[in-house]
């Protein structure tokens, strides 16, 4: 009798490992291209941040020359001629030579920090905190609420 010889049919097992192996390759290639558009993502978002914190800051620091200028003179309001120093703001309503509103803005780029603020004889009163970007294509704008 012939004796048959058992071989181990390596064929099949092999196309499934290799289709596994490319398989898996391609989902690490995925993920790590994944975590590198996260990661460009991310620190856009804190270059964002940080430079939203800078205009922040300086919009505050002129608001903060504003109420010392209004603290100054009390009740008798805030002249025009007080903000010579202050160079950021357009006048936007003025009654009988005393600035009743102003706004002024904080400019970094494309990004523009805009601040209107009223004063109603007793305290200023902020009424718009709006930051801006403008884009090549169009302009976004974010209101802040109180």
């Amino acid at each position: 009798m012939r004796e048959r010889k058992r071989r181990m049919n390596a064929g099949g097992a092999l196309i499934i490992l290799i289709i596994i192996v490319i398989s898996l390759s391609v989902f690490a290639l995925l993920s790590v291209r994944s975590s590198m558009n996260a990661l460009s993502l991310v620190k856009k978002n804190a270059d964002s941040v940080k430079i939203y914190y800078v205009m922040d800051a300086r919009a505050t620091d002129i608001l903060a020359e504003i109420d010392t200028m209004v603290k100054r003179k009390g009740n008798a309001g805030f002249s025009v001629d007080s903000f010579s120093d202050i160079t950021a703001f357009t006048e936007t309503d003025i009654r009988s030579g005393k600035v009743k509103s102003l706004s002024y803005e904080v400019v970094n780029g494309r990004k523009v920090l805009s601040v209107k603020i009223s004063y109603d004889g007793t305290e200023l009163i902020v009424d718009r905190w709006r930051l801006r970007t403008e884009t090549d294509e169009s302009e976004y704008t974010i209101e802040l609420p109180d």
